[in-house]
Order: structure tokens, then C-alpha cells, then sequence
């Protein structure tokens, strides 16, 4: 959108401040909202738009001289749901001190909401992510059908080219002794920054909190992380183990205190906490959202999720590639 056509979105009095230093509060502001998943920042003189969801729904955000305060600014859009109540009733909601709201307040007219949240950029970013949630399951489903998924899949991120890609440095791991990607593993993949090409559902509460959706992996990543180097070791090819990363490798959002119920809940196997293990008695090849509903969890998918078919080591080759996979599994763990 061009700058004429939003200025009127500014307060008079941030053209009173110097334009170095409302350029230097904007670049900052960009800086940190760039980090937010799925949401494209462009920087114009004196305001940010952010851009998000496959219909490529905007935000607006900015600093307000008068106020002392950088805002978030919620426009309803023709054609697509006015959600300016929702949002004065979510922010309104917000931890108290002193009877008011916590370094946040919210102006609302019939299309257009304002969030104002202090002179803190990291206040900001965290009050964006609430409105990107809020948002989320009206423009981006949670799915891999959305434009940024499309976008990375022209650009050769796609699901398939991804975890090929992870398959391909864990097997140069085994072939050359290499542990130290692998006992770094989740940093190494970047595993929490590709949601949009691993989120398979939300349960219905997932956004339904003030604090927003809680990224809980499906099946945990130490599990995933000592299966895929045990078959790894064991001469799987690079084509299985994309599938078995692929297969397994999951994301749902639940509501925080969902996922704290998930990590308190019994029933793991050896008599371990759902936290870090799968219900007894699962085995690779079985339904992967066994422990959500272990736990007693319902969790609405996007899609249907195929099992995984476990890899069989070929007989000749396993004695080999077990000592190898021991040796190394050693160092990682």
C-alpha cells in the first residue's frame, strides 16, 4: 500500500519527530518483527506493513510520538471477517497492574483497532505474534496450502526437498564419524523455524488464550533424533531417511495449558512422563498422534497422516553398520 494512502493512519504528532529518529525507532521495530514466522515486513518511511496468510492479510505497525508508544494497527478488510471486537476483547484481557493494562492499550472504531504497547520493541513483537494467532486459523489454516508453503516450495524448500536435504548431512554424519551436527541437532535442522512446512493441526483451544498457540512436536524430537541416526547407521538410504524425517516430524499447536497437561501425563514408555516419550507399548510405524490422545488431547488435522513403514536393515550389512551406529551414538549421547 502506498505511504499516501495510510498516512492518515499516523498520529499528526510523529511527523514532529525528528525523521532520523523515528527512522532509526521504525528500522529497529522491522528488525525484530521480521523474526515472527510467516510474516513479511516492509519498511516504508515512517511505518511497517505486514504482510501474512495465503490472501496476504495486512497489519500495520508504527511509532506514535505522542504517545511515547509503538502501535500495532488491525484494518478489516472487504469481504473478510471484521474481527475489531475480538481483538479489543483479547487485549483488554491482557494481565493487569494497577487496574489498567500492562503497558498496553487499545483505541477501537467499528473497522480499525489499535494496539499501543510501550516505547519496548520485544512488547511489540510479542503483541503481534497474539494478533497473528488470533488471525491464523481464519487466513493461514495451519496447512501447507498456504502461499508461504507455495513459495517456499518454488524456491526448493518444499516438505520433500527439506528433509532429503537433512537425510543427506545425517548420512555424511555416520559415513565420516562427524557428531557434532548431530548432538546439535535441533539448531543444525532448524526444526523451529519451518513450521508451515511440519504443522499438521491445532486442537480447538489452541488459540483461544491470551498468550497464543503452544508449538508442540507431535512425536518428540529426541525420539526422532535417536531413530533417525540408529537407521541411519544401520544403511539406511538417504530416500528412507527423508521419509522417516518427513513421517515424523510433526507439528500441532495446543493451548498452554493443554501441553502442560501432555508433559505431566503418565502412561510413557518405561513408566516415563509424556514428555519426552511416546505410550507405552507404541512402536515406529504406529499412529504418530498416539500420545495426544494418551493424553487425552483432540487435535482437529489439516490433512491425514500417512503411518510411517518401518526400514528393515539388510542382514549383511547390519553387524557392520550397528557397530558403527554405537560408536557414534555414544559421542552424540
Amino acid at each position: 500500500m502506498p505511504i499516501e494512502s495510510i498516512s492518515h493512519l499516523m498520529s499528526p504528532s510523529s511527523h514532529r519527530m525528528p525523521p532520523r529518529r523515528i527512522e532509526r525507532r521504525i528500522s529497529d521495530l522491522a528488525f525484530s518483527l521480521d523474526s515472527i514466522p510467516d510474516v513479511a515486513v516492509r519498511q516504508n518511511r515512517i511505518t511497517l506493513t505486514l504482510s501474512f496468510g495465503e490472501d496476504a492479510d495486512k497489519l500495520f505497525a508504527g511509532w506514535d510520538y505522542r504517545r511515547g508508544s509503538y502501535y500495532i494497527r488491525y484494518r478489516a478488510e472487504t469481504d473478510k471477517p471484521n474481527l475489531v471486537e475480538q481483538i479489543a476483547v483479547m487485549f483488554q484481557g491482557l494481565p493487569q497492574k494497577d487496574g489498567k493494562p500492562d503497558s498496553v492499550q487499545v483505541n477501537s472504531g467499528r473497522t480499525t483497532a489499535t494496539i499501543y504497547t510501550g516505547d519496548n520493541v520485544a512488547a511489540v513483537n510479542a503483541n503481534c505474534r497474539r494478533l497473528c494467532a488470533l488471525l491464523e486459523p481464519l487466513c493461514l489454516d495451519n496447512s501447507l496450502r498456504t502461499s508461504m508453503a507455495a513459495q517456499r516450495t518454488t524456491n526448493g524448500l518444499s516438505p520433500e526437498c527439506y528433509f532429503k536435504e537433512i537425510a543427506t548431512l545425517i548420512k555424511l554424519c555416520i559415513d565420516n564419524n562427524l557428531s557434532w551436527p548431530l548432538a546439535n541437532w535441533r539448531q543444525t535442522f532448524a526444526f523451529d523455524l519451518v513450521d508451515d512446512l511440519i504443522a499438521i493441526g491445532s486442537s480447538n483451544t489452541a488459540f483461544s488464550s491470551v498468550a497464543g498457540p503452544y508449538r508442540e512436536h507431535v512425536v518428540p524430537l529426541n525420539l526422532v533424533h535417536r531413530h533417525a541416526v540408529k537407521i541411519a547407521g544401520e544403511g539406511a538410504s538417504v530416500d528412507a531417511l527423508a521419509t522417516f524425517l518427513r513421517l515424523n516430524v510433526l507439528l500441532v499447536k495446543l493451548s498452554v495449558s493443554e501441553a502442560e497437561h501432555l508433559n505431566r501425563s503418565p502412561g510413557g514408555t518405561g513408566g516415563k512422563l509424556l514428555k519426552e516419550s511416546m505410550p507405552d507399548g507404541w512402536e515406529w510405524g504406529d499412529d504418530p498422534t498416539e500420545r495426544l490422545s494418551a493424553a487425552g488431547i483432540n487435535v482437529s488435522l489439516n490433512h491425514p497422516v500417512p503411518k510411517w513403514e518401518p526400514w528393515k536393515a539388510a542382514a549383511k550389512r547390519s553387524g557392520i553398520r550397528s557397530r558403527i551406529r554405537e560408536a557414534l551414538t555414544k559421542k552424540i549421547f
